[in-house]
């Protein structure tokens, strides 16, 4: 038989129109794209998203929501060039309300390369697709998580919602691993062939909010804002006992 059970989730930060996250530039966060990194994060948008609102931005490159609409939302990601941008778009996938895991890889060594976009471990399909030319240049600025930030003059198209589990590599993860990371918020760290390429991992949820850079490096967040801590929940059937009341599968 089957019974629903409530899970309760640790501490998250809520998200809404000045709250956002930075993480100080650092040599191995400048081009995280160079011979191909991978971005992982878990989200949970609400009902007042819009387009452009960021998910994670380092000024060169950014990734944010696009064509938001009937209660869901598409993945935008950019990459600046010196011919201009690339840019690459999904249709409205990501549902508001609800957690969701995404991840991009990407290789930025030729303008010509598309990125590969990720809902909950699957693929989804490229639906805009605007490639550029010439030399895509590192980044020195400071990295945001959930705004795109702009310095001295603070932020701007703020994520609405909650984020988790926000993850950095420093190569393309397989599909494989890309589905071991959607399997759980804060699934461990141990996550075979992308282990050592681990450049970032803040897991913001928590028994307490953790916003320190777990993995082996030092690319700590800092909270801007003060964002509202909150205990969030969600059900899952239980079938058997196959599903664990810690979102893992037996």
């Amino acid at each position: 038989g089957a019974a629903n059970v409530n899970v309760n989730l640790d501490a998250v930060y809520t998200w809404t129109a000045t709250q956002y996250v930075t993480v100080a530039n650092h040599a191995d966060l400048q081009d995280i794209f160079a011979g191909g990194g991978t971005i992982s994060m878990w989200v949970k948008p609400n009902s007042d998203t819009a387009d452009y609102n960021r998910l994670i931005d380092k000024d060169l490159w950014k990734f944010r929501w696009i064509n938001v609409g009937s209660g869901k939302a598409g993945l935008e990601f950019i990459r600046e060039w010196s011919g201009g941008n690339g840019t690459w778009q999904t249709a409205a996938v990501v549902p508001e309300d609800s957690w969701s895991h995404v991840a991009i890889t990407y290789n930025d060594d030729a303008a010509s390369n598309d990125p590969i976009f990720y809902l909950n471990g699957t693929v989804v399909a490229i639906n805009s697709d605007s490639n550029s030319s010439g030399t895509a240049s590192a980044t020195t600025t400071t990295l945001a998580i959930g705004a795109k930030f702009d310095g001295s003059s603070g932020s701007q198209n703020n994520f609405k919602g909650n984020i988790a589990d926000v993850r950095i590599y420093s190569s393309i993860l397989s599909a494989a691993n890309i589905q071991v990371l959607a399997s759980k918020i804060n699934v461990n760290t141990s996550l075979g062939a992308g282990t050592s390429d681990l450049v970032m991992y803040i897991p913001i949820a928590g028994t307490s909010i953790d916003i320190t850079d777990n993995s082996a490096n030092s690319n700590n967040g800092t909270a801007v804002g003060s964002p509202a801590t909150v205990y969030d929940s969600y059900s899952v059937d239980v079938y058997d006992n196959s599903t664990t009341t810690d979102g893992s599968f037996t």
